[in-house]
Order: C-alpha cells, then sequence, then structure tokens
C-alpha cells in the first residue's frame, strides 16, 4: 500500500443469508471522502486513494438497518484492509413463507414503541451446539480452531462463545470461515480467553424499529422445536431477559412485550 493513501472496503453481509445485500437503496459513505466507491456484486464498496486517519462510515441499506461506525485505515491489515458489516433485516425484509421467525412489538410501561432496543436470541441447549473449541484460545486472539462442527459456519453469522465450565461468554460475530482447516476467524479480538472444549452456540442479532416492531430470523439450528433464550438491551440501558419456544419453518408472533 502507498504510504500516503490506500484502500479503504467495506464489506457488507446479509446476516440472514450472509450473502451480499438484497434489494435497492443500499449505499455507504465515509465522512471526508467525496469520492463514490466501487461496488462489487460481492457486496464490498471499495475506496481508493484513502489518506490514513479514522473515518466515521455511514451505512444505508433499504430493507436493513442503517449502520454507523468508525474507522482507522491504520489499524487495517495493508495488504486486505477490508471491514465487514453484518447488516441486521428490518421488519421489512422479504422472508420467504417458511423461514424461521419471531416477531414481537417492543413497549414501555406506558404501552409506547421502544426503539432502537438490540436483542440477541441464543440458542442454548446442547442439541444445537454448532461446534466446541479444538484448543484453548487467548483473550485478544481472533481465530478459533474447532471440533465437532456440525454444519457450516459462514462470514456474517454471530455465535455465542460460552466456556465449557460455565460463567464465560462472549459474542463472536464470523469474519470468514476456513471449512477445510476447521478455523473461523471473529470480525473483532476476544475480550475473554476460552478453555479447549468450549462451545460455540448459534445466536441471531436483531434491533426495533421506530414503531418499535421486532423480527429475529433463525437459520441452521437444526431442530424442528428448541428454546431460544432473547436478550434485549434498550437505549436506556435496560437488560431483561425472555425464553421463547421456536418451531423450524413458523413465523412465531409474541405481540406486544413490554420492557
Amino acid at each position: 500500500m502507498d504510504k500516503e493513501t490506500g484502500l479503504l472496503v467495506i464489506w457488507l453481509i446479509d446476516s440472514f443469508t450472509s450473502g451480499p445485500p438484497q434489494g435497492a437503496g443500499v449505499s455507504v459513505t465515509v465522512d471526508g471522502l467525496l469520492q463514490q466507491p466501487l461496488r462489487k456484486a460481492n457486496g464490498m464498496f471499495v475506496f481508493q486513494k484513502v489518506p490514513p486517519g479514522t473515518y466515521r462510515v455511514r451505512v444505508q441499506a433499504g430493507i436493513y438497518f442503517s449502520e454507523v461506525l468508525d474507522v482507522s485505515t491504520e489499524r487495517l491489515d495493508p495488504m486486505h484492509p477490508v471491514v465487514p458489516v453484518s447488516l441486521l433485516p428490518t421488519p421489512a425484509y422479504p422472508f420467504d413463507y417458511d423461514a424461521t421467525l419471531v416477531r414481537a412489538a417492543l413497549r414501555d410501561e406506558r404501552d409506547l414503541p421502544l426503539a432502537g432496543v438490540e436483542v440477541t436470541a441464543v440458542v442454548a441447549d446442547e442439541a444445537s451446539v454448532k461446534a466446541r473449541l479444538a484448543k484453548a484460545v487467548a483473550a485478544g486472539e481472533r481465530e478459533l480452531a474447532l471440533v465437532r462442527q456440525v454444519s457450516r459456519i459462514r462470514a456474517g453469522e454471530t455465535y455465542l462463545l460460552r466456556g465449557s465450565k460455565g460463567g464465560k461468554e462472549e459474542l463472536c460475530t464470523i469474519y470468514e470461515s476456513d471449512e477445510p482447516a476447521r478455523t473461523c476467524l471473529c470480525v473483532e479480538t476476544l475480550g475473554k480467553g476460552f478453555e479447549k472444549g468450549s462451545l460455540l452456540l448459534p445466536a441471531m442479532r436483531g434491533r426495533s424499529d421506530d414503531r418499535g416492531e421486532l423480527v429475529l430470523p433463525f437459520r441452521n439450528v437444526h431442530k424442528k422445536i428448541f428454546v431460544a433464550e432473547l436478550r434485549f438491551v434498550t437505549v436506556g440501558g435496560i437488560d431483561s431477559r425472555k425464553e421463547v419456544s421456536v418451531g423450524e419453518g413458523r413465523w412465531t408472533a409474541l405481540g406486544a412485550v413490554r420492557l
């Protein structure tokens, strides 16, 4: 990479399909850069001749929630300056009729819509374990070596790492996966260390829209009926949990959920 300028690549990933984003209205802008990025079919938006620095990246994504993130080009790999952004579907996303979904209307104590609530759904029973760690991983590392993997792990998917001895947990969004080597890279470095045998559990993320509407899509759980623990974190910091029974290939409507 040139010392004065380089590339900045924003890689948009549909968190449900692990493919490029669908539909119209998808755009990426970077504060301070007037150029239009080169858009590739795989969901990458390439900015060229970018001076070193920290930039605010804004993603407008049609049927996905918009995202804003700060990126330091000096912290990126100069040979692979790619920043993955996992896009969350809004309730307007065109899911198939046989998709596995949980829908809800989030409300506060006064029955007013709660917008911007971050929700994680964890499928934590033993039969739903995606894989186990083949060896210990230390805090600050990104690569996970896996064993007893039951199905493919894809970029943009989120998993909950849970220590085999209980207690420790951490979410990991996948950056890339090497199936033959049974390894995967997390987008961020881990904040905790995990011992050999720790569990990789399916986790789905969602967010409520301006009307408080929430949709959580599930994929690759491999059970006809399973229990998901929904973890809610509101803009005001309220944290609550709710267990929900989910049927594969069904739309589960929870109605109003008050937080």
